[in-house]
């Protein structure tokens, strides 16, 4: 057998946090977690780690993401953002999803590769919701919709926003998928800023997502054992530079260098460690 998760008997889920652009470290931890021989066997994802969770469900593999988003250019970026009525959200969310649905191919949960499950939150009851049936496209559309920016999503009775607004990390998920041990990608930036100017729209935004994205982590991780990786970002405006694909993915790369060392030591047979 040629994972370590099949020679130690201990099978790998990974938690692939909310975060913007951010999330793009997933795809750099992904592959390295790949090519030594860690291959997780779980996924669930919130927002961008909802997009990135559902490709490597679906594949078994990172390689042709990581090349769709290196080759996208700022200009590219930029188009998917179609502008609609301001009464549903800043953007209609049909170029969005177009692009999803290539990546995914139409594909179904039924037809993925490795357990799935994609969280959103219900923007009635304020709960999350956990989903592992349907199109792939329409349950990660769920999961990034930040509310005012793109339009909610109906599911049934639900009404379904943003994941991040209630599990953003979400570890306990995979947890119960039957995960042995757990990897969790958290990107809520928690470092304090100050308010050296007037904040535009933007900023106030992004400020406000953070804060509830923060305390929602916050509350899910101390009550969970798994391992946890923490990327340090330089500014929470790196959630819209979708564009500097590069810079996230080798970042991930050198946190999921870190995050082998660690489950080497924790994957090891009692006797050695």
């Amino acid at each position: 057998m040629s994972s370590r998760t099949s020679r130690n008997h201990k099978r790998i889920g990974i938690a692939l946090g909310s975060g913007g652009a951010r999330g793009l470290v997933h795809i750099g931890i992904l592959e390295v977690l790949l090519k030594n021989g860690f291959r997780p066997e779980f996924v669930a994802g919130s927002s961008i780690g909802a997009i990135v969770g559902a490709y490597y469900a679906l594949h078994g593999n990172i390689y042709g993401l990581k090349r769709t988003m290196l080759a996208m250019t700022r200009r590219q970026m930029l188009r998917l953002s179609d502008f609609g009525a301001p009464s549903r959200g800043l953007m209609k969310g049909e170029r969005i999803r177009e692009f999803l649905d290539r990546l995914y191919r139409g594909k179904s949960f039924s037809q993925t590769k490795l357990p799935l499950a994609v969280v959103a939150t219900d923007l009635a009851t304020g709960e999350e919701v956990i989903m592992r049936r349907g199109k792939i496209v329409d349950a990660v559309m769920a999961s990034i919709t930040i509310p005012g920016i793109l339009p909610p999503v109906r599911r049934g009775r639900k009404i379904l926003v943003d994941g991040g607004l209630t599990n953003p990390t979400p570890v306990d998920v995979v947890e119960e998928m039957g995960a042995e041990i757990v990897v969790g990608v958290d990107l809520t930036f928690r470092s304090r800023i100050k308010f050296d100017k007037e904040l535009n729209i933007l900023e106030t935004l992004t400020q406000s997502f953070e804060v509830l994205r923060a305390r929602a982590s916050i509350d899910k991780l101390k009550r969970s054992k798994a391992v946890i990786v923490h990327p340090k970002f330089r500014s929470k405006l790196d959630s819209y530079r979708f564009y500097e694909a590069d810079r996230f993915i080798r970042k991930g790369m050198k946190e999921g260098e870190k995050l082998v060392k660690l489950l080497k030591i924790k994957m090891a047979p009692e006797e050695n460690q």
